[in-house]
């Protein structure tokens, strides 16, 4: 009896790929041991044959046990619903078997820790920034970085560039305040919760909120890469 392309997605959800740079590394940096978790991003490709990944910066695809209870094939349907679409996601998890002598075998998924669009995917530089957050209704933009905040809100889109940011301790937040050469003070706080952009339906790990002014932007938030 032949499946359907949704019956197919959904019989497929415990085999997928992922891989991508080791434990705090770069792209292509290669496999990490079997008993350590890190950091992974790629894109996931969903296909007639089971759901697969491809790591930033590598050519391999490794089919994937995945142990999101279901979160993984919810983002997908929820971001891009196409049975053979693709979806650029950040993840947590560890190669299995390791062996330094050939590629593993597949790649044991622990937590989506992200979802998004696969373009720009791979492409999208943040590289250096602590946090890149955004929202919309007001629509607003901020990338955090230890030596400045760039910061852009409303139809226009203007940036504005405010000094290194001073982060205050607060139980289970970070909160980073910088001052504009004008004066304006920006607060800015990333909350570690798991945040749904509304309209794309794209999953971030924090939650952020920014006061600007009179101003109040709410949104989700992304962690940058070393």
């Amino acid at each position: 009896m032949k499946r359907s392309a949704a019956a197919g997605l959904i019989a497929c959800c415990a085999v997928f790929s992922c891989g991508d740079s080791g434990a705090g590394g770069s792209e292509g940096d290669g496999f990490v041991p079997a008993d350590a978790a890190a950091d992974f991003h790629g894109i996931v490709l969903f296909a007639a044959d089971g759901v697969r990944f491809q790591p930033c910066g590598m050519a391999l695809e490794f089919p994937v046990a995945d142990s999101t209870n279901g979160e993984l094939v919810q983002a997908f349907r929820d971001l891009v619903n196409d049975p053979f679409g693709t979806m650029y996601v950040e993840v947590r998890g560890r190669y299995d078997p390791y062996d330094p002598n050939r590629a593993p075998e597949r790649f044991l998924l622990n937590e989506l820790r992200r979802s998004a669009f696969a373009v720009p995917g791979c492409e999208e530089d943040i590289e250096g920034i602590l946090f890149r957050a955004a929202g919309a209704e007001p629509a607003w933009l901020a990338d955090v970085m230890e030596e400045r905040i760039v910061f852009s809100a409303g139809a226009d889109g203007a940036l504005l560039e405010f000094g290194a940011p001073e982060v205050k301790d607060s139980v289970g937040l970070e909160v980073f305040i910088a001052t504009a050469p004008a004066g304006d003070t920006l607060r800015i706080v990333i909350h570690p919760v798991r945040c749904i952009d509304e309209h794309t339906g794209a999953r971030y790990s924090f939650g952020a909120e920014a006061r600007l002014g009179a101003g109040y932007f709410v949104g989700c938030a992304a962690a940058g890469w070393p």
